[in-house]
């Protein structure tokens, strides 16, 4: 089983991001969530729920890369990723591989109905509200054809494994620095 990088793993320090080692300092990381300045809108899929949009908590040092896209997110590392996640608790976490594979398996292996409409360079649906755009990802500008997001599932020391929409596919091949900066789809325990 892999390991999944959230809250609950706190006492697993050799192999948690930085961010928990150094203790979220606010002043290096940014606000807080104490006034619920975030809070994810859901949907479910299946039996997962998942956040509709990509992660856009204010955290120092990340940043929205495309503004030509409403709901885009922002880039973010793992630590960024990990404080923001802190900071909206409720059960929300970082994805799997296997939670993606959950996902591809319940779409009958068809990204294009979880696809936004009309920003792909294909015919999509859409059909469960995930509005995946073609984000592109980790300094790869949007190609209408593709999307990048973090999963919590280690690629080797300080490396995460990437989930990659591809057209209407998906590849799990790419590997990250965990201090590179990538787009953030959150999933609910």
């Amino acid at each position: 089983m892999f390991k999944n990088y959230s809250i609950r793993h706190e006492e697993d320090n050799e192999h948690l991001p930085s961010a928990f080692l150094k203790g979220f300092d606010p002043r290096v990381f940014g606000p807080s969530n104490e006034d619920n300045i975030y809070t994810p809108e859901e949907v479910t899929i299946g039996d997962q729920i998942w956040a509709k949009y990509n992660l856009d908590y204010p955290v120092n040092g990340t940043y929205h890369q495309f503004d030509m896209l409403p709901n885009g997110g922002r880039e973010y590392n793992i630590d960024q990723a990990m404080y923001a996640i802190h900071q909206i608790g409720n059960g929300w976490r970082i994805p799997t591989m296997d939670d993606w594979a959950k996902l591809f398996t319940f779409v009958n292996a068809d990204f294009s109905k979880l696809q936004a409409v009309d920003v792909w360079n294909h015919t999509t649906t859409d059909d469960f509200g995930f509005a995946a755009l073609p984000m592109g990802g980790y300094n790869h500008p949007p190609r209408q054809d593709r999307a990048y997001w973090w999963t919590a599932t280690p690629g080797g020391p300080s490396v995460f494994l990437l989930f990659a929409m591809i057209g209407n596919g998906y590849q799990t091949s790419n590997r990250l620095l965990d201090t590179q900066g990538c787009y953030v789809r959150l999933i609910k325990e």
